[in-house]
């Protein structure tokens, strides 16, 4: 038996709740990548209460304001699947095709 076992997931715990402070702080001050990451977060409710919706709102938001690389380029993906599937939102076939194109726009420039 580990006795270790409660105290590593509260450190794991605490851990992501800190990442989630300044990824905010970062997406909050432009950086894309923090955004990135904090949307991660919400989509999977680490550090942060469970939120798809706003999930999606940060990873369109990224999207919205990058001059294309590859982390937007991730970023229209995730919105284009969640889109596709209604995750954080209701299903919408156009909006999904439109991240996936402007994805692989993304993906084909930074070549």
């Amino acid at each position: 038996l580990d006795k270790k076992g409660p105290i590593k997931a509260k450190k794991k715990k605490e851990d992501y709740e800190n990442a989630a402070k300044y990824y905010q702080i970062a997406y909050d001050n432009g950086d894309i990548t923090g955004g990135e990451k904090l949307a991660n977060l919400y989509l999977n409710g680490l550090g942060v209460e469970k939120d798809e919706a706003k999930a999606l709102e940060i990873y369109v938001t990224v999207v919205e304001n990058a001059n294309g690389n590859s982390v937007a380029a991730g970023c229209a993906q995730q919105a284009a699947y969640m889109y596709e599937n209604g995750i954080g939102t209701d299903v919408d076939e156009e909006k999904a095709a439109e991240y996936y194109a402007i994805a692989e726009e993304m993906e084909e420039s930074e070549h």
